[in-house]
């Protein structure tokens, strides 16, 4: 038994020596993914930390769909690589993607620490980021843990972050309906607030739920709680909401003037929770009685399954259907009031059956 402890330390020693402690695996990771028409595309992988690839360190690098996957020729790819594209040429046996739904799976196989995992959902599929992938965007990853959608691929490239955002624009309110004009507050960028109260920033382009905003008080970094933000930002398109602050929180150097218009619009649902089918209560001022007005309701994915239309203030009903008319399953959604081409109101409800 001391042997073989024996013969396990000196094997490791050499590791430890070439990498430091703690180990570093050369993680291989989905950079970016891009269709090209048919059965065509192209994955672009690189390493975690930047590590140069080597074949003597893995037994195999796999790329996988939602129902399977297929090694990488390893070959192929020269030693000292940091990126390089896969396509599936590349691969064992061909492999293929769903272009309305699937799972990009990568399996690096490393020889000392066992297999290491990265992935990313795309299209109709649960706990997906990305609807859908139209030929000429591509998935890109722009941090550890965040994909998005690139209407400027750089397969082959080092990714940057050209072509991955959008915009944002509307009036931060605090849980009194007064306009914030001063302040640090972020989502994915900072908000840039003006003078008459209004903010605009940049938004990377995927689906997101967004349940507290970033601000900056003083010395401190808080996230105060708002409505839930429900967003699907595609590329250089511009998105019209307006964001509320509620409950308790700590904000230093904060100016605010009130708004009636937002103070006089209100949007509630009773039962909630409900079975089947619950009421929209509507409230808004005279000025924007006229106005088209929807109420948009959201799945727990973020995907618009229902849209209410009116132009009155009055009682709005959803039966609990969707755009096809079936009965949606148990679980959570939200709501959003849109009046004109602004979105003022977000929130929750829960349908049990």
């Amino acid at each position: 038994m001391k042997k073989h402890v024996l013969g396990w330390v000196i094997f490791f020693l050499p590791f430890f020596h070439l990498f430091g402690n703690p180990v570093i695996a050369p993680q291989a990771m989905i950079s970016e993914f891009k269709f090209n028409g048919a059965a065509s595309w192209d994955l672009e992988i690189t390493f975690q930390y930047t590590q140069p690839f080597f074949k003597n360190q893995y037994d195999s690098i796999c790329v996988g769909n939602a129902q399977g996957f297929s090694r990488i020729r390893l070959d192929y790819i020269a030693d000292s690589t940091i990126l390089f594209v896969v396509t599936s040429d590349s691969l064992v046996k061909p492999l293929s993607f769903n272009s309305a739904k699937d799972i990009i799976r990568l399996y690096s196989y490393y020889k000392y620490l066992g297999v290491l995992r990265d992935s990313v959902i795309y299209g109709s599929l649960p706990k997906s980021t990305i609807d859908t992938l139209p030929v000429e965007y591509s998935i890109s990853r722009i941090d550890w843990s965040r994909f998005v959608k690139c209407n400027h691929p750089s397969i082959g490239n080092k990714n940057d972050t050209t072509g991955t955002c959008g915009f944002l624009k509307g009036y931060l309110y605090n849980k009194n309906d007064s306009l914030i004009t001063k302040g640090i507050f972020s989502l994915d960028y900072p908000l840039v607030l003006h003078a008459d109260g209004s903010y605009s920033t940049s938004i990377y382009s995927r689906k997101i739920q967004y349940t507290t905003i970033g601000n900056t008080a003083g010395y401190n970094y808080i996230t105060p709680p708002i409505d839930t933000l429900v967003l699907n930002i595609n590329p250089g398109s511009t998105v019209s909401t307006d964001i509320h602050l509620h409950g308790d929180y700590i904000v230093v150097g904060i100016q605010e003037r009130k708004s009636n218009i937002a103070q006089s619009v209100s949007i509630f649902n009773y039962p909630n929770p409900f079975n089947l089918s619950t009421n929209f209560v509507v409230t808004v001022p005279s000025s924007l009685s006229n106005t088209p007005k929807q109420i948009h309701v959201y799945n727990a994915l973020g995907q618009n399954i229902r849209s209410l239309e009116f132009t009155t203030q009055q009682q709005i009903r959803w039966d609990g259907t969707n755009y096809n008319g079936t009965v949606v399953s148990s679980g959570m959604y939200f709501y959003q009031l849109i009046i004109g081409t602004t979105k003022y109101r977000t929130g929750s409800m829960i349908l049990l059956k």
